[in-house]
């Protein structure tokens, strides 16, 4: 791990680790299947726990007293692509020993006969809706509230992510474990989610030829969402959640016990305060260097340069506002070395002194050279 767990994240590693071992005995020697949850509030580093478990289940701990899993398989899988990408890379500042290549997201390309070990696949609910190429050849859900027959097969794909996934959970040398992250969205019952709820039930419970899933994983801020969530789920035992005690989180310092909000009561435009204190930063700055040269009688002389970031194609009026905050009159500059940065725009020699009344052919600013 590139990080030092706090405590409380140590404990939850361990705790989950247990459950993970457990049952992917269970399901190796009986073919049961279970479910259990990691429970901590926003803020506490869920992400970076999961990381400390997938390096300690891939490569094995001595810490965790674990052995690595060599048939090991994760599905990472939310309702929101975005989420997933979130959740990928932290996972990659987080760990030191999971690469880009383990961290799979599963694309409308995507074709395998089973899942390879060693690696966490990032699907989401979007990929295994009925019209994505993932799924088109797979024979019509059970529950699907349409006798129209399921869309065909591309000719360039020889097996849907179903038929994927059951060749995974069917292969004993392989372990499929499936994260839920965020684990109570996609399977609560809401007007308009239905095709989310039944994706997840079937990834949970299996259905028609696919089997479930042998060991979910949910990772929530509440364990009454996941609990909830897992009610309905069929032929699981659950193993006992972990939960975090959210003391000691705040006792961590990862959460802060007050949070001090500063609203200015006159009224005004305060969209340039860090601008304005930038300048004020740089004029001290220029001073110190000034005074510093004069008592070194050193003849190089250190111009320190303020690099203002601006969009491409910025408005040039949004420019002349932010330029006014460094000089009041809004026609000179302070005799100090500046330039502006714009991707749409080249590289100018920078002025030391002050900035020209005309602007140079091609110039971007409203005052002044640089680019």
């Amino acid at each position: 791990m590139k990080f030092t767990l706090k405590d409380y994240q140590e404990e939850a590693v361990g705790k989950v680790l247990v459950n993970l071992k457990k049952a992917s005995k269970r399901w190796r020697e009986d073919g049961d299947k279970h479910a259990f949850s990691l429970t901590a509030t926003t803020g506490a580093g869920k992400t970076v726990m999961a990381a400390a478990v997938f390096e300690a289940l891939f490569h094995g701990d001595d810490n965790y007293d674990i052995e690595p899993d060599p048939g090991a398989v994760v599905i990472w899988f939310s309702d929101d692509p975005s989420l997933n990408e979130q959740s990928r890379y932290r996972l990659l500042e987080a760990s030191d020993r999971l690469s880009i290549s383990d961290l799979v997201v599963v694309q409308n390309t995507f074709q395998r006969e089973a899942l390879e070990p060693g690696k966490i696949y990032f699907l989401n609910t979007q990929k295994l809706s009925k019209s994505s190429l993932l799924v088109r050849g797979r024979d019509r859900d059970e529950d699907a509230d349409t006798d129209a027959p399921p869309l065909p097969m591309p000719d360039s794909r020889s097996w849907t992510i179903w038929d994927t996934i059951q060749n995974t959970v069917d292969d004993p040398a392989l372990t499929l474990y499936l994260v839920l992250d965020e684990a109570h969205r996609g399977m609560r019952a809401a007007t308009g989610a239905g095709e989310k709820t039944t994706i997840v039930k079937r990834l949970i419970n299996g259905s028609g030829s696919v089997p479930g899933i042998p060991v979910v994983w949910g990772i929530s801020a509440t364990v009454e969402r996941f609990n909830a969530a897992m009610s309905d789920m069929q032929g699981r035992a659950t193993l006992p959640n972990v939960v975090v005690d959210s003391g000691k989180v705040q006792a961590s310092g990862l959460l802060k016990d007050t949070i001090i909000l500063d609203v200015p009561k006159e009224a005004g435009q305060f969209d340039t305060v860090l601008v304005r204190r930038g300048t004020d930063k740089l004029k001290e700055i220029s001073a110190a260097w000034a005074a510093y040269g004069a008592q070194q009688s050193d003849a190089g002389v250190v111009l320190p340069l303020m690099v203002l970031q601006v969009p491409n194609a910025p408005d040039h009026n949004d420019i002349a506002r932010l330029w006014t905050r460094f000089s009041p009159s809004g026609r000179s500059c302070p005799k100090m070395r500046w330039r502006m940065c714009s991707a749409s725009t080249r590289p100018r020699p920078s002025d030391a002194t002050a900035c020209p009344t005309s602007h140079p052919s091609g110039c971007r600013t409203p005052h002044g050279s640089g680019f």
